[in-house]
């Protein structure tokens, strides 16, 4: 597997900047089985790889009949 950088952000805000900085070489983490395995075959490449299971918005699960 390919050496890649890890961040971990704890705000949408800061995770935007991350993956826009990151050109296109940023993959986002946000369970880590598919994306582990795939980076490890070499099906996929990343440069930087953000974790956004710290992400509170992203963190609920929300349902509305309306």
């Amino acid at each position: 597997m390919k050496n890649f950088d890890y961040a971990a952000p704890t705000s949408l805000a800061e995770a935007t900047k991350l993956l826009a900085g990151a050109n296109g070489t940023a993959r986002i983490l946000a369970g880590g089985t598919d994306l582990i395995v795939q980076l490890r075959e070499h099906l996929k490449n990343a440069d930087l790889v953000v974790d956004i299971k710290k992400i509170p918005e992203l963190m609920e699960l929300k349902f509305s009949s309306e």
